[in-house]
């Protein structure tokens, strides 16, 4: 062989070692065109609807996603919401335990069929033969603790005990009253059947649900900003959230809560906490078959129609039909989240693979809504 030749190809192969890395690079996706559009919608109608502080991301596919924030976190020290804040995201926490769920029965490790007394011992109103597939959409008749009268939701939040510390056993033997229905024959929106679904997860894996939703899910997805805690588990230092703001005495004006005892919070299957972009970005992995299988997902989005209850139309598993009337007329799924000083949407429009994730750290619902629906009409009109 030519000297020449011999002495070039140790060169050359570096050099297609080294192209070949390059083009393996993710791609880089371009800015929103529309973005000062989007921007715009959220302060026009924080402002408008006087809301307290919102932030907002848009995953178009082709494109990055876009992240947006208005308005106030902590007004004492003028610290505005910023895109790395935390909100409480409340039950659409209950979106991420079906899609766990979900995952367990692709790998043999529960069905959907199975009856709670497979995992559970017996509980005061709760039928033994309640499916997993009916405590997942709503169809199992057991009551909503939230609403008993001795639960810390019922009251006002003046009156609560805020250092009160629930256990799992305490909840369900004390704020479970007879059930609605029997199961199966209807439908009616209870977190109790969370509570269960975590106690099954739990039972099922030997773990923590907080350490299998971040071994399956969060991880993998780089989904570094957003937060699991059982019960009332701590909080990591290093999460900024945002103050979260509650009319406490219903004078009308709404007070900075973020600095009250949390200890009451153990009464919820567990507190779920995330930025706009991770759950925008959750949104995006789920509803595009990038977490479950197809057939799975197909099974989330069997609808259970009518809901008697707004803002949606049908609920599956741990998801729900926005109603259509809200979006202009066009499909959309998803959740939504309530807590005292917290409000959130998560939005997908299957259509145009679109993922919306809206979070406002007060209950200013009328305002959530414009935004939304806003948001939607610039998108749509832009795309």
């Amino acid at each position: 062989m030519h000297k020449g030749i011999k002495s070039f190809l140790p060169m050359a192969l570096l050099w297609s070692v080294a192209f070949i890395s390059c083009s393996q690079k993710p791609p880089v996706f371009p800015e929103v065109p529309f973005s000062d559009m989007l921007q715009d919608v959220i302060d026009s109608k924080l402002e408008a609807y006087d809301g307290t502080g919102v932030s907002v991301a848009v995953v178009i596919p082709g494109y990055k996603t876009w992240c947006g924030v208005s308005g106030m976190s902590d007004s004492s020290t003028s610290e505005p919401v910023q895109p790395d804040m935390l909100f409480g995201i409340a039950s659409i926490g209950k979106n991420y335990v079906a899609a766990l769920v979900l995952q367990l029965a692709e790998e043999g490790q529960l069905s959907l069929e199975d009856p709670v007394n497979k995992w559970l011992p017996s509980f005061p109103n709760i039928e033994n033969t309640i499916t997993v597939r009916q405590l997942l959409n709503h169809t199992s008749g057991i009551f909503d603790f939230v609403k008993h009268p001795k639960s810390p939701y019922a009251t006002s939040f003046e009156s609560l005990d805020f250092s009160k510390l629930w256990t799992t056993k305490e909840v369900i033997t004390k704020l479970v009253s007879e059930p609605y229905f029997p199961p199966g024959e209807g439908w009616h929106y209870s977190t109790t059947n969370y509570i269960l679904l975590r106690m099954i997860v739990e039972r099922v894996t030997q773990s923590e649900l907080s350490n299998e939703l971040r071994k399956r899910f969060l991880n993998p997805l780089n989904l570094n900003h957003t937060v699991f805690i059982e019960g009332n588990g701590p909080f990591p230092e290093d999460i900024k959230v945002a103050h979260n703001w509650f009319d406490v005495d219903g004078d009308g004006n709404l007070e900075d809560i973020s600095g009250k005892p949390k200890e009451w919070l153990s009464i919820v299957p567990h507190l779920t906490y995330a930025t706009a972009e991770d759950l925008a970005r959750w949104s995006d992995a789920l509803f595009r078959a990038k977490v479950l299988s197809q057939s799975s997902l197909d099974q989330m989005l069997d609808f259970h129609r009518p809901t008697p209850r707004e803002p949606y139309s049908g609920y599956g598993l741990g998801v729900w039909e926005w109603k259509r009337e809200l979006l202009g007329g066009v499909q959309a799924w998803g959740h939504g989240g309530w807590g005292f000083g917290w409000i959130a949407a998560l939005i997908y429009f299957p259509e145009n693979t679109v993922s919306i994730a809206i979070l406002m750290n007060d209950n200013n619902e009328k305002c959530m809504i414009s935004i939304g629906t806003s948001l939607w009409d610039t998108i749509k009109s832009n795309l």
